[in-house]
């Protein structure tokens, strides 16, 4: 049974209000929850992707880090900086969650990486090649502009084009899932900052001991 770690059950009694009403918060509003959400993505988001990555972990024989996670994640995350475009945030010893804005990625309004976003991705695809021993979880969303129904799909399409792009460079497609989550989970509201909840999560995740 997966359990969260204690950071991330703090993040999710801090922020649950606000994620759970996007586009009724204050604009401007700058509490402590806010704050927590803004530096940490959404606390939601990132407990259903340690769920995936505990499966993929689970159920593909990946073996844990000899010694602990601690320094094999350390040398992950001093590696995943260098990438262009990229933020990386360390939210435990075995998980690190790497983001980037959707239009740095993506062409516009469309599942197709655009040059430079493919040039990252690419680079992200050939260190994680050397990372034998992490889950990935591709987790892309969208803002809450139009039908949420469109905006679930168009994330999909994405999300699976970011996985094909990892698998390419011959990750083990058993490593990867691919999660396509609409305007679920924004970490900002809507109508104060719309573009940073048009996103590009990938959440890394090793097996300590």
């Amino acid at each position: 049974m997966f359990a969260p770690s204690i950071a991330i059950g703090l993040m999710i009694a801090i922020t649950v209000g606000h994620a759970a009403q996007p586009d009724t918060a204050t604009p401007g509003a700058a509490g402590k929850g806010a704050e927590m959400m803004e530096l940490f993505g959404s606390p939601a988001a990132i407990v259903d992707g340690e769920k995936r990555a505990d499966a993929i972990l689970a159920n593909t024989g990946i073996d844990a880090v000899i010694g602990g996670a601690g320094y094999y994640m350390d040398k992950l995350e001093q590696l995943l900086q260098l990438i262009p475009g990229a933020l990386v945030e360390r939210i435990s010893d075995t998980v690190i969650l790497l983001r980037f804005d959707a239009e740095f990625v993506f062409r516009k309004k469309s599942a197709s990486t655009n040059k430079r976003g493919r040039a990252s991705v690419d680079q992200v695809g050939r260190l994680l090649t050397n990372f034998k021993k992490t889950a990935i979880v591709v987790q892309v969303l969208t803002d809450s502009t139009g039908k949420e129904k469109d905006n679930q799909r168009h994330s999909a399409r994405r999300a699976k084009t970011l996985r094909h792009h990892l698998e390419g460079h011959g990750i083990d497609k058993a490593r990867i899932a691919s999660l396509g989550y609409g305007s679920s989970y924004p970490v900002a509201s809507n109508a104060s900052a719309r573009k940073r909840n048009q996103r590009v999560d990938i959440l890394l995740k090793a097996k300590g001991r």
